[in-house]
């Protein structure tokens, strides 16, 4: 960690580290805790001493790493309060480097091109600290979940400013990132900073990079699945901006776009089934099936078919269609999301995938109407080998 004659080797310290926590783990949680009383004084000497920015960030990172693989049994309010100290002396010290670099372009004569070239690598390399802070900060919530909050509590003045619509792109999406997980593991403490995030979260929607729309589209969707009632009417006034996001034409026309697109698809979903109550739900679902399938984003694909799958199994007339006139649609969304590989490999801890392979092989108990759905469906060569894989 202070080898200073190379970065590489402090990087690749700071990466070792949770890595021996992992490793000691049959020794016992207290040979661990140990080995962590050892080396978070050193990560903070390290972090204080660091001068290269890529280094620094693989050093937060590897803090949050060590607290994902303590947990909260292992992590002393001490530890806490020692991590919480790093991250609020790294935000400082980042707003200052901040404020210097705008008075540094204001009086810079040297050629522009080159400056707002070297400016942008720097701002690069400033967002990357700002991922890794995120990162910690995930650990801590998930760790801890509302436990956390009145360590938040004393943070959160240095993230709210990042929200603002004039700052970098990666600050406002590494700022939407945490104030997401406050929502998520922040229980009913996250209400107080709604006002604070809530404006620049739904702005976020429409943003020109796809990378904040995701960040802002998952925390709706966190709204609508972890927020109750307090967040019932943030939901509804989401939906339209949502659906607006879905809906440009150039919505799929980037890898990072179609995430963004398949996360804001999520949030529709989780919105419809967890907090609807300010919701014409019979009045959105025609619309969220007109997005179907989505493929992309595993992590998403079981939200949005767990709650299709429900549709499809309470016999929503919405659905189905008068005399069942969307089977073959229904049919063919589902063979498409498999074809297209839209759930991880070997994982169905939601249960999502039997869920849809049984809709298909309900179908294919009624030979009639299943041999219309198939010919409907017209499906080609590579779609049938599907077909007869999920069904056997």
């Amino acid at each position: 960690l202070k080898f200073m004659f190379h970065d590489a080797v402090r990087s690749a310290a700071a990466d070792c580290l949770p890595c021996l926590l992992e490793c000691a783990r049959g020794r016992g949680s207290e040979f661990r805790a140990q080995l962590w009383n050892a080396m978070l004084p050193a990560y903070k000497e390290a972090i204080e001493a660091e001068h290269d920015k890529d280094v620094l960030a693989d050093q937060m990172h590897g803090i949050a790493q060590c607290v994902e693989e303590l947990g909260a049994e292992l992590l002393t309010a001490d530890h806490l309060e020692t991590i919480c100290g790093i991250i609020n002396q790294q935000m400082i010290e980042y707003e200052e480097r901040r404020q210097e670099r705008e008075k540094g372009s204001k009086d810079e004569d040297e050629d522009e091109e080159d400056a707002a070239e070297a400016l942008n690598d720097e701002v690069e390399e400033e967002t990357g600290v700002l991922a890794r802070v995120s990162d910690v900060i995930h650990a801590l919530f998930q760790a801890f979940g509302e436990r956390f909050m009145p360590y938040f509590d004393r943070l959160e003045p240095k993230f709210t400013p990042l929200l603002d619509s004039r700052r970098y792109y990666g600050e406002r999406q590494w700022a939407l990132c945490i104030f997401d997980d406050l929502i998520e593991y922040g229980g009913q403490g996250s209400v107080k900073y709604q006002a604070n995030f809530y404006g620049p979260m739904l702005a976020s929607l429409s943003d020109e990079y796809p990378e904040v729309r995701q960040a802002a589209a998952y925390g709706f969707g966190i709204m609508g699945q972890c927020g109750g009632p307090a967040y019932a009417q943030a939901c509804a006034g989401a939906l339209q901006q949502l659906a607006t996001m879905i809906s440009q034409p150039d919505a799929r026309s980037t890898e990072e776009g179609t995430a963004a697109t398949e996360n804001a698809i999520s949030a529709v979903a989780k919105i419809l089934k967890y907090n609807s109550s300010l919701i014409d739900v019979n009045a959105v679902i025609p619309t969220f099936l007109s997005w179907l399938p989505i493929w992309d984003d595993t992590d998403e694909s079981p939200y949005v078919y767990g709650y299709f799958a429900d549709l499809v199994e309470s016999n929503n007339p919405l659905v189905l269609g008068d005399n069942n006139a969307n089977l073959p649609r229904i049919f063919s969304i589902i063979v498409e999301a498999f074809h297209k590989g839209a759930f991880e490999e070997g994982e169905d801890k939601m249960n999502v995938k039997e869920r849809l392979i049984n809709i298909i092989k309900f179908m294919q108990s009624n030979a009639e109407v299943f041999g219309a759905v198939l010919s409907s469906a017209n499906l080609d060569e590579a779609h049938m080998a599907t077909l007869q894989h999920l069904v056997g």
